[in-house]
């Protein structure tokens, strides 16, 4: 559990700086929708579009097969 947390982090690391901070605010640090969007100064619908997207790209990432050692 603690690998898979580690492997969602540096994924999340990898999003374009936007999404990460959105995603930092939100979840990480426990802001609601309404708090992430005060902090970044953007619509709540904005914050609601960037954590869909997000989360879409993480899953999708997620579900790449892993390469295969030879």
């Amino acid at each position: 559990e603690r690998e898979e947390a580690r492997q969602l982090y540096a994924l999340v690391e990898q999003l374009d700086e936007d999404s990460r901070q959105t995603l930092h605010l939100h979840y990480y640090q426990g802001l609601s929708i309404a708090e992430t969007a005060e902090a970044l100064g953007i619509a709540t619908s904005t914050v609601k579009y960037r954590l869909r997207e997000s989360i879409e790209s993480l899953k999708a990432r997620i579900a790449e097969p892993k390469l295969k050692a030879h």
